[in-house]
């Protein structure tokens, strides 16, 4: 059997709406036999298993049904991806989201030139629920992102967009689950810098139906957190601590703001200054007098496409 050039690991949970798009949008990136496309599906209880069903039969051995019989949760869905990947790169997608025309050509020049980054990611357009633009994903300007911007700037980096080479995959398929995406571009991240194209080669969909980020805020946070403390052991400075820990504390609190949970913020100061390696009262402060600038940052960015203008950029960085 030929080895793929890219194995496209696609995770999906009653994703109907979408699932069409998103397998559309990847097998136009290669030709056939240059792909192998996983679509592990969740126990989805809607018509998710049908329509992937009906791609598979409609592309041969391109597209490879994983179909799970009981609910694994998102990260242990995405690891038995990773690990039956057979290409010489991954790559992973949602299946509410879709790749844009060139992603994996760029994508692919970019690693064969420059051979000792361990990944390359992307911008990313994001889009409402039912598809309508709002803005871009982030407005990061460097060409390389390294394991300090990683933890001082926080998660800045769509998901969908990642490609890495396959020789790396057992370093994240050691990360204990649950997991979120961040924990696993703090592994990469710790090979040594990985690209960023500036073009939007994604389209992410922002807290659509089935998104962890809307369905298990508090279960991100505490997977954030996790991934946090493992990269401070990596050597990264303390001037780097300090700016993530505030960036952390200032995004937890106006999340649980929102919500009237404000028990969760004290509880999370406290956590923080028992758990944090640097000290944390200079930090929790910087991140209070950004309080409000992130809570009208964070309006916007849920209500944009209906109450405000100019909504262009997500994460700021």
């Amino acid at each position: 059997m030929t080895t793929p050039i890219v194995s496209v690991c696609i995770s999906t949970y009653n994703h109907q709406r979408y699932i069409s798009r998103c397998l559309e949008s990847v097998v136009a990136q290669l030709p056939p036999g240059k792909l192998e496309i996983l679509v592990g599906d969740d126990l989805s209880t809607d018509e998710t298993r049908g329509i992937v069903t009906t791609f598979a039969q409609n592309w041969g051995d391109i597209i490879i049904p994983i179909f799970n019989e009981k609910n694994l949760g998102p990260s242990a869905n995405l690891s038995q991806l990773i690990r039956r990947a057979r290409g010489q790169f991954i790559a992973h997608l949602d299946g509410d989201d879709y790749w844009l025309p060139g992603k994996l050509a760029e994508q692919l020049a970019f690693l064969k030139v420059n051979a000792t980054a361990p990944a390359v990611l992307s911008n990313a357009l994001v889009i409402s629920d039912d598809g309508s633009p709002i803005g871009f994903f982030t407005n990061y300007q460097k060409e390389r992102v390294g394991l300090s911007d990683l933890v001082g700037n926080g998660n800045f980096l769509c998901h969908g967009s990642l490609l890495y080479r396959a020789e790396y995959k057992t370093r994240l398929l050691e990360i204990p689950m649950p997991y979120i995406d961040y924990m696993l571009l703090i592994r990469l991240a710790e090979i040594g810098p990985m690209g960023y194209l500036h073009h939007p080669f994604v389209a992410y969909r922002w807290n659509s139906t089935t998104s962890m980020r809307a369905a298990m805020r508090g279960l991100v946070h505490e997977n954030f957190w996790h991934a946090l403390k493992f990269a401070f052991g990596a050597g990264v400075d303390r001037v780097t601590l300090r700016r993530a820990v505030s960036h952390f504390f200032e995004q937890v609190t106006v999340a649980n703001l929102i919500q009237g949970k404000l028990g969760a913020v004290w509880s999370w100061a406290q956590r923080l200054r028992n758990e944090s390696p640097v000290p944390v009262m200079g930090a929790v402060l910087c991140g209070a007098m950004r309080m409000p600038l992130s809570l009208w940052r964070y309006l916007r960015k849920q209500y944009g496409s209906r109450k405000f203008k100019n909504t262009s950029v997500f994460y700021r960085r």
